[in-house]
């Protein structure tokens, strides 16, 4: 069966599990309740069947001009679940599809799978993550293969890294003619003892803001920085990076943060001189506990709700000096003496 009709039995096979669907709920035989989950399913498995045949179209590209010594199959575990893919083994022994696919351990992850896992243990446990992925995406993946692909890929990352680190040319060349922003920010990441506090930072220049047609900001040319290590080394290790992109040249620097001390020892250590701003949410933060210690909590007083407003509009349009609150009240913020007065 060439390609073409084998491209046809797939959208008839198709055709025919929908219409199979169709009688199934004129019949009654299949809830609304389920109905997401049965075409899931079947496409699930049309989609796999796609893979492999695009995928090996793809192969004979690969090996167009390389001599082949033959044809083998092998269970590659993609998205769609597991399927037997037939590539291309060359002259030398390599196969061109595997290391296209970045196929990883004896049972062949593709890396929109191993993406897939690093999101999921990023965010939780291994064990975790391979219940999720069994649930999300129907694939079987034990939790010490999760943490194999997980640890892999953070390998992969520091090496990248310590590639980047041996260049000492500036991202961009010239002056940063708006200024160089660096954001520093910290959360917490499940690691085989227990969750620990990874620091990361983003690097990027002013003049690299623009607005999306639908009004959102976004940055088109930034570089994210991150570790779990102490605040010395990842302190090293950002200063690196801002070196990169020409902090020494700027004409201003601003860093943000949301207030925690290390963040602003950091600062004072590697980025002295530099526009400190911490970032809406938490100046925001800091009005709730201000107007709480006014007026009350926030659930039960409108008078609270209405002083945040207020000034929450101000630091939105930067007027920062019509917040400002006197260092008497700032200082007794939480004091059950606390001065009940409008500032």
């Amino acid at each position: 069966m060439n390609t073409n009709q084998l491209v046809q039995a797939m959208v008839q096979r198709l055709g025919t599990e929908i219409k199979g669907l169709l009688r199934q709920v004129e019949g009654g035989q299949l809830p609304a309740n389920a109905v997401e989950t049965v075409v899931r399913q079947k496409l699930w498995q049309f989609g796999g069947q796609a893979v492999a045949v695009l995928l090996e179209a793809l192969d004979h590209k690969l090996v167009a001009s390389a001599p082949v010594h033959d044809r083998r199959t092998r269970t590659v575990v993609t998205l769609f679940g597991p399927i037997d893919l037939s590539r291309s083994r060359c002259q030398d022994g390599h196969y061109p599809m595997d290391e296209a696919l970045g196929l990883v351990g004896q049972q062949g992850w593709t890396v929109a799978v191993q993406e897939a896992v690093c999101l999921l243990s990023c965010e939780c446990s291994f064990q975790t993550s391979s219940d999720l992925m069994e649930r999300l995406l129907g694939l079987s993946i034990s939790a010490p293969s999760i943490q194999q692909i997980s640890q892999q890929a953070g390998q992969r990352a520091v090496d990248v890294r310590a590639e980047q680190a041996c260049s000492h040319e500036p991202r961009l060349t010239g002056p940063a003619k708006g200024g160089l922003v660096v954001g520093i920010d910290g959360c917490q990441a499940p690691r085989i003892d227990g969750w620990h506090e990874v620091k990361v930072a983003t690097v990027y220049r002013n003049e690299s803001r623009c607005r999306k047609a639908s009004g959102r900001g976004q940055v088109l040319q930034k570089e994210y920085v991150a570790s779990v290590e102490k605040v010395e080394g990842f302190g090293r290790c950002l200063w690196d990076v801002a070196q990169r992109w020409g902090v020494e040249q700027a004409h201003r620097l601003v860093c943000m943060g949301d207030g925690a001390p290390w963040i602003w020892n950091l600062v004072a250590e590697y980025f002295a001189g530099a526009i400190e701003i911490v970032d809406f949410y938490h100046a925001l933060e800091h009005l709730w506990q201000v107007g709480e210690a006014l007026w009350g909590d926030r659930g039960r007083k409108e008078q609270t709700r209405g002083w945040v407003r207020h000034y929450r509009k101000q630091l939105r349009r930067s007027r920062v000096d019509l917040v400002t609150i006197s260092k008497r009240l700032i200082a007794r913020v939480g004091d059950t003496r606390i001065t009940h007065r409008r500032v």
